[in-house]
């Protein structure tokens, strides 16, 4: 593995610098064994990491074959500051090779230990290397033919045209569908499970299109009335979707509890999706497309699928949501939103809190005979504090019981 760094004083030489050098490194990297690129960056404000990872994506928007899952970015502390840690994977289909301002496309190798242009037995090689790959690609799964029924009805629901002229579904050649059409057709791979302490679990599999509206109407349904803000929900399910590590072959969870619903995404965040990142409102790094594509769909999710507004939804909230990576898993943790509308209470249903307050874990029996009213009036005074957020459920069927929040 190839390991260069490449030190700048200034931000105005470190563009410079990243447009030429480090580019060509990156093909160099993609067309052998991977590597390690480090930078230093001078200013380690968000506005500089910000920039960085804007001259990435765009320096890696110009090579072909598309590189877009086989990099990431992390930040670690250094000697006079934070440097830039950028991973590069091998590329599976090389040669990889990048435009150069209208000239002819240029492929790079390593050459003693730097990034030189290929030579045509060096071309010659790396396309030899890829016709293997893809006899033995096509070998172990042959090729799908994917249609996009649910992906088509998800863009007219929201007054869009399919498919979208920004979003490729076939790759360079033409020949085969790339890994995000796969996510958007109706043959799609992609599982969710949703837990709840009470109601059957669901299992949910289809075209992310599709799981992203089921996933929001599942976890509305299934928490009381005004609980979680909507946009907070949308924002959830959508980092589930767009961070999850598509070679862990594990569904993605969201679990609902009583006091919060948790989503989680197995393979934790990748190098450049750090905790920090996310909360400062920057975009989704592992499968980047999908979140603009997703973005395209619902303004809401634009910079950073919204997560700086999601806190603002919390500012006055007494708990806060939560991200965490760790383990291999990346978990969103969004706590309810508990409104005190026991002022506004019917009197039956505050006298049902009353006795709930004192006397826990009771049944609804018991509660109608303190209160002493019919089995129609109790169960709206349950209902009613049910949605106020003043009493949960526990517990099934005859087993069932009220408790005070």
């Amino acid at each position: 593995m190839t390991k260069t760094a490449l030190r700048n004083a200034s931000r105005t030489a470190f563009r410079t610098a990243w447009s030429d050098a480090a580019r060509k490194t990156l093909c160099a990297m993609l067309n052998g064994e991977g590597g390690i690129l480090e930078i230093d960056l001078a200013d380690d404000e968000p506005e500089a990491r910000r920039t960085l990872l804007e001259n990435v994506r765009r320096s890696l928007s110009t090579i072909r074959p598309d590189p877009v899952e086989l990099w990431s970015i992390e930040f670690e502390p250094g000697g006079h500051g934070t440097i830039a840690v950028v991973h590069v994977e091998p590329g599976p289909k090389p040669p990889y090779a990048f435009d150069q301002k209208g000239k002819s496309a240029r492929i790079y190798v390593f050459r003693e230990h730097e990034a030189k242009a290929a030579n045509a037995e060096e071309i010659a090689r790396l396309a030899e290397s890829h016709r293997a790959n893809a006899e033995e690609e096509c070998a172990a799964s042959p090729e799908i033919h994917p249609t996009f029924l649910e992906a088509q009805n998800a863009f007219i629901g929201h007054g869009r045209l399919w498919p979208p002229a920004d979003t490729p579904l076939r790759t360079q050649s033409g020949l085969h569908f790339t890994k995000l059409a796969r996510r958007l057709s109706d043959q799609s791979p992609e599982r969710v499970e949703i837990e709840c302490a009470e109601g059957p679990c669901r299992h949910l599999s289809g075209s992310v299109l599709r799981l992203m509206g089921e996933i929001v109407a599942e976890v509305l349904a299934r928490t009381p009335k005004d609980a979680y803000p909507l946009h907070a929900v949308k924002t959830a399910a959508a980092l589930l979707l767009v961070e999850r590590d598509l070679r862990v072959d594990t569904p993605a969870r969201i679990r609902v509890f009583v006091d919060r619903v948790e989503f989680l995404a197995p393979g934790g965040l990748p190098h450049g999706g750090s905790v920090e990142l996310l909360l400062r409102g920057l975009r989704p790094a592992r499968n980047p497309r999908l979140g603009d594509l997703l973005s395209s769909l619902d303004p809401a999710l634009s910079a950073g699928f919204g997560w700086p507004a999601v806190q603002e939804t919390y500012k006055d909230a007494a708990d806060k949501p939560l991200i965490l990576s760790e383990q291999g898993v990346f978990m969103l943790t969004l706590p309810a939103i508990r409104r005190d509308n026991r002022t506004k209470l019917s009197a039956y249903a505050a006298a049902a809190l009353r006795f709930l307050q004192s006397n826990p874990d009771a049944s609804r029996r018991e509660i109608q005979e303190a209160v002493g009213v019919s089995y129609v009036t109790m169960q709206r005074a349950l209902v009613e504090l049910l949605e106020s957020g003043a009493v949960r459920r526990v517990g099934r069927s005859r087993a069932t019981r009220y408790r005070a929040n």
